[in-house]
């Protein structure tokens, strides 16, 4: 089977991280994928393209004109065509707009999308714009995967429900070849963290707020940041307004690293699909306080794998960080489930099967109808 992902990415955070071990494990599985990369015309080799050339992945690099133009999306489509594509598996909104709306009719594939993530935005902006033409284009696709049972009452998509399917976001094992001795050795005090974006629906300004008011508690409490984004400056002034111990990490691959500093993952977001650093925590045993937002309760079990807060809750985001640090033998032991539960349920060998099963019967399907 031949299996083409198309993405127009512009870096290499947890969607990409996912594609990568999706295409790693079809290669394993005997089946041929391709990453399709779409990028603007001046645009030099992406991250990803980087980063699946070192693994050995076959790569397509495709540049047009910015905006989503009928003839680069009409260019796009015949390229998957002559590599003859089975499946085409967009990621994002720009490929479903390019393949399903602009160029989707009469072609020789079945089409289908993973939404990674989905954030209902109110009021005009280019990206509302953007999400309203995806929903459009969902419209004509074969299949459209969420990684979040929550997206599927979406109102947004309630006229594409019934091709819409939940598979959840799979990793490689990220302690593979670690010892988890040396792990716990290296989180040195008791360091708190988050990994990701610095932009606002992250609740990173509550987590700054949340370490000040602890370190009464507990004087040698540090914060480290791990991530990059237009919420750093004032993340900056906060800590400093408080002398924190705390220090940016920037964008840092692979997350391991990081997470294997961490006495505590926080992650006190206002939104979140399925967020891979989660999974990431949960393989390497890291204690996790986290929003109940998104699929972050029904991953953690619903508080059986880490503690669940409410989001922009002060008191609770406190009680959570300091319960890790009052009764180390319950983090413990939530961590053993999380472990026991990533490996069971959100390894990438789990998800590329599922995806597997997916593409079998969206070209049965479309056989049976010849």
């Amino acid at each position: 089977m031949k299996i083409a992902h198309v993405i127009d990415s512009g870096g290499l955070y947890g969607a990409e991280r996912v594609i990568l071990d999706l295409m790693a494990e079809q290669t394993a599985a005997g089946e041929d994928p391709l990453l399709v990369s779409v990028g603007e015309s001046s645009d030099p080799e992406k991250p990803i393209e980087r980063a699946a050339r070192a693994e050995g992945l076959e790569v397509q690099a495709v540049r047009m004109r910015r905006g989503l133009n009928r003839a680069g999306s009409l260019r796009l489509r015949r390229s998957l065509e002559a590599w003859g594509a089975d499946v085409v598996h967009g990621h994002g909104y720009k490929p479903s707009i390019q393949l399903g709306l602009i160029a989707g009719r009469g072609r020789g594939y079945r089409l289908l999308t993973t939404l990674h993530g989905w954030t209902e935005i109110s009021g005009w902006s280019r990206l509302r714009t953007y999400q309203w033409l995806e929903t459009l284009a969902c419209r004509r696709l074969d299949a459209v995967v969420v990684v979040d049972g929550g997206m599927l009452e979406s109102s947004s998509f309630a006229a594409c429900r019934s091709r819409m399917v939940e598979i959840p976001n799979g990793i490689a094992d990220p302690s593979d070849g670690r010892d988890p001795a040396v792990d716990e050795e290296s989180r040195g005090g008791f360091c708190v963290g988050a990994v990701g974006r610095l932009s606002p629906e992250k609740g990173l300004h509550d987590l700054v707020e949340s370490i000040a008011r602890v370190r009464v508690r507990a004087p040698d409490i540090r914060l480290l940041l791990a991530g990059e984004g237009p919420e750093r400056e004032g993340l900056e002034r906060r800590i400093a307004s408080h002398s924190l111990d705390a220090h940016f990490a920037g964008y840092v691959t692979p997350s391991a690293a990081v997470l294997s500093q961490l006495s505590v993952l926080a992650l006190p977001s206002y939104t979140e699909g399925l967020p891979i650093v989660l999974l990431e925590a949960m393989f390497l045993g890291v204690p996790i306080v986290a929003s109940s937002v998104g699929a972050v309760p029904r991953v953690l079990d619903d508080g059986r794998c880490g503690l669940l807060v409410t989001a922009g809750d002060p008191g609770a985001l406190d009680a959570a960080i300091l319960s890790v640090l009052d009764d180390p033998d319950a983090a413990h032991a939530r961590c053993e489930a999380a472990r026991a539960r990533a490996s069971e349920h959100y390894s990438r060998r789990v998800m590329a099967q599922r995806y597997s099963a997916l593409y079998r019967d969206l070209l049965q399907r479309a056989g049976s109808s010849r």
